[in-house]
């Protein structure tokens, strides 16, 4: 009984100080706990970001009439032969 006194008393002496330095660590644990749902959310998208890669070619409206297949082929051996790669032309 006489320790729940001592951790009592400091709150009739300074509440205003007590409240504020409960709340601090109330934002403290919540920032801690943000950072570690962030951390933990961002493995997943890194592992993504760092397997693929994206290649984006502008061609020249005169490249229209050139065979696709010679340019695809020309992109994919820059790229790689394994890289899955997906093309479309508009």
């Amino acid at each position: 009984m006489y320790v729940l006194k001592i951790a009592l008393r400091p709150w009739r002496r300074a509440p205003l100080s007590q409240i504020f330095s409960t709340m601090a660590v109330g934002v403290l644990l919540f920032l801690v706990g943000l950072s570690l749902w962030v951390e933990r959310g961002l493995g997943p998208v890194l592992k993504k970001v760092q397997s693929e890669h994206v290649v984006t070619v502008y061609l020249d409206h005169s490249a229209a009439g050139m065979d696709e297949r010679k340019i695809t082929d020309s992109i994919r051996i820059a790229v790689g032969s394994s890289a899955l790669t997906e093309f479309g032309f508009t």
